[in-house]
């Protein structure tokens, strides 16, 4: 039973959600500008088909229906099998204790991180995770400690609009991830490093040629793209870094209690992440070195094994 005190879900702070607003108005903006160039090169007809279909899906969205559809559309997201399930309930049961849990949904994904988020209600596990946890390559405490993240990801800073933010972004997507690819190519060259690196300088040489020209609104759109190619980047690292500490300690204030995952039972452990080792006496504890999971030696050798090297690196930095 979810502990009533625990029930209400915590309000992120005020200058969390200015922080998040920050990052993602600018993307919202453009992917907007991006949809009327969209609909104005269609026909009318096919172009007003479009208008109406995607304010229906916005609404949609925005009531917080169609999030099981939406998710299984964008990230490919699948139930747990009959074989996963009963092991993956365990590691459910661990991660939940204590938390509010409700209406939340675990789906299994084939990329990604470890642990993500979808929506205000969905849990995406990386599959390479949960075959780790079927062959006993990492523990249930180790994977509870990804779901309770997750969780964290949840209750801190997501909300009900981040899918339709999703969905309405995919233009502007397409277009950053297509630019990403080919700038990581071209940033070996020299000349393309220094040309970034001194973006400001070019910038403000284009403002004031086309303010002398004469030709508004362009320089105050330059400038304006000028300045948030400074900002963005520092705005979107702010509010990850917080992201990620609002849902590191939501992890550890979750009480994690020693399940065998064949009985189900065990006793109560502090409050510590699976990969933490804790060592004490009376009413403490101790974690074996077969609860606590692999070492970060085991997890290195294993990666040189080459069995999981992904996601055992990935742990190996966790650990």
């Amino acid at each position: 039973m979810t502990d009533p005190i625990a029930a209400r879900r915590p309000r992120p702070a005020p200058n969390s959600l200015l922080l998040k607003a920050a990052v993602v108005l600018p993307d919202v903006a453009i992917a907007s500008l991006l949809w009327l160039v969209i609909i104005a090169a269609l026909p009318p007809v096919v172009g007003f088909g479009v208008t109406v279909a995607g304010l229906a899906v916005a609404a949609v969205l925005a009531a917080g229906h169609g999030e099981d559809l939406t998710v299984l559309l964008l990230y490919r997201a699948r139930r747990a099998t009959t074989t996963e399930a009963p092991r993956l309930a365990v590691a459910w049961r661990l991660a939940t204790h204590g938390l509010d849990a409700d209406g939340v949904r675990l789906r299994i994904v084939t990329s990604g991180p470890p642990v993500g988020t979808a929506g205000r209600r969905h849990i995406l596990l990386r599959r390479d995770v949960v075959d780790a946890y079927r062959t006993n390559q990492i523990t249930a405490r180790q994977v509870a400690a990804l779901i309770a993240d997750g969780l964290g990801r949840l209750h801190h800073g997501h909300t009900r609009y981040d899918l339709l933010i999703t969905v309405w972004t995919i233009p502007w997507d397409l277009i950053r991830g297509v630019a990403y690819a080919i700038g990581r190519r071209l940033a070996c060259l020299p000349l393309v490093q220094f040309a970034w690196r001194t973006r400001f300088v070019v910038g403000t040489i284009a403002v004031l040629l086309e303010t002398q020209a004469g030709r508004w609104p362009s320089p105050i759109i330059i400038g304006v793209f000028i300045v948030l190619s400074y900002l963005m980047p520092r705005w979107r690292r702010s509010w990850f870094r917080q992201l990620d500490g609002s849902a590191t300690a939501t992890a550890l204030n979750v009480p994690i209690r020693a399940v065998d995952p064949e009985q189900h039972g065990g006793s109560e452990l502090k409050r510590v992440l699976p990969w933490q080792r804790l060592s004490g006496s009376g009413s403490h504890a101790e974690v074996t070195r077969r609860d606590a999971g692999p070492s970060r030696e085991e997890l290195r050798r294993s990666n040189r094994d080459g069995r999981q090297p992904g996601l055992i690196s990935e742990l190996a930095d966790l650990v």
